[in-house]
């Protein structure tokens, strides 16, 4: 068919090009009601089991998040570094087809962050007060946008959607205003944006918008609880560290090969010479001692010293990659106190703000290796047992 044929079909059928959206929002209403488009169901078992063993962890969690986008919005909950930011964009991209921009929450948001205000600006030497769209208000237009792309051309991404990090940051009924009440309808829902021109004051949001939003279950600082009204208007769906046999080796053999890729990237070392290096018994041995204490630190030792810390995949990935670092560009460098630099800069600080009784601490510091000495020492001295300490 002829392009402009096309076109002209297509404005027959009520489209609306991207600038006729930018110059009126009010004709949003145009692409409010497109819904998704689906992978069939071979397609996307075959993707769910690639990301799976690309992420390590369980297809069950990646067909919860992906019914969960199916129907709304959704939020990922987990430990820091389990790859929640990272995991959004990747389900987003392969199983959706979609653009997922992101954003960062913070305690200071407001209503004029998400959704918009009036501010001053100097147009053309004089000051003029204009509009200023906030977060969410600038995802669903480029998301009317978008969907306006692809019926113009079907290899554009579908959508695009909102990805909200650390989410529970900010305050979040005061941040989401006349959204909120947006959120939790099912019929055919718009915004009014009072700091908008005239012709701009309404929005239609399409019901191929969601957001996405990731929260640290650890850190409870600084953080916002959610009330019931705002929490039955997401998904919830728990990101949380491997625990089976199959998903701590697959991690194992991730952090590894991602720890050498991020090297090569850093320097000038050859492959070769980094795989033969790693290949060496004594730094077999040695990552095997790094993941042996990753274990010790998540799951304790099965007898007296109990988990102490959720360690992301991410924090792994960093303290193998710090640890082959050192060891390829010093050649004069020692294995045993490269591991114990490794732990000790890239993860154990986090246990200056670990609570557990000084009973707990003290069986921790017994199960560490005596071989790793320097790990025992740094433990003591940031949980503050200090020479003369009975340990």
């Amino acid at each position: 068919m002829p392009e402009q044929v096309f076109l002209d079909q297509l404005e027959r059928d009520g489209f609306c090009s991207t600038t006729d959206i930018e110059n009126d929002y009010s004709k949003s209403f145009t692409v409010q009601n497109d819904r998704l488009d689906l992978l069939s169901n071979d397609d996307l078992k075959g993707k769910i089991r690639e990301i799976s063993q690309n992420f390590a962890i369980s297809s069950e969690s990646i067909y919860s998040i992906y019914y969960g986008l199916i129907m709304g919005n959704v939020i990922l909950e987990g430990p820091p570094g389990t790859g929640k930011t990272t995991l959004a964009k990747v389900i987003s991209e392969q199983l959706f087809n979609v653009r997922l921009v992101e954003s960062t929450a913070n305690i200071e948001w407001t209503v004029y962050d998400l959704v918009g205000r009036k501010t001053l600006e100097i147009v053309e030497g004089k000051e003029q007060i204009v509009p200023e769209n906030g977060h969410i208000t600038k995802s669903i237009i480029e998301c009317c946008h978008q969907i306006s792309r692809h019926e113009e051309n079907r290899l554009e991404p579908q959508a695009e959607w909102l990805l909200i990090d650390e989410i529970n940051r900010c305050k979040i009924d005061r941040a989401f205003g006349e959204f909120f009440t947006v959120l939790g309808s099912t019929s055919n829902q718009s915004i009014s944006l009072s700091h908008q021109y005239k012709g701009n004051q309404k929005l239609y949001i399409p019901k191929k918008f969601r957001i996405i939003g990731t929260m640290n279950s650890v850190d409870k600082s600084y953080v916002n609880s959610f009330s019931q009204a705002f929490a039955r208007r997401f998904h919830f769906v728990a990101i949380d560290i491997p625990k089976t046999e199959e998903m701590l080796a697959r991690e194992r053999s991730i952090t590894l090969d991602l720890a050498i890729k991020e090297v090569l990237d850093l320097t000038s070392i050859n492959k070769q010479i980094l795989d033969k290096k790693i290949a060496e018994v004594g730094v077999s041995s040695a990552l095997d001692k790094i993941d042996s204490i990753i274990h010790l630190l998540r799951f304790g030792d099965g007898n007296n010293s109990p988990a102490i810390l959720s360690v992301g995949t991410a924090q792994i990935i960093d303290i193998k990659k710090a640890f082959l670092l050192k060891l390829v560009l010093d050649s004069d460098t020692e294995i045993l106190p490269t591991i114990v630099w490794a732990i000790s800069t890239k993860l154990l600080a986090q246990l200056d703000s670990t609570i557990i009784s000084e009973e707990a601490q003290l069986a921790f510091i017994n199960a560490i290796p005596n071989e790793l000495k320097g790990i025992k020492d740094d433990v003591q001295r940031i949980w503050g047992f200090y020479e003369g300490t009975e340990i």
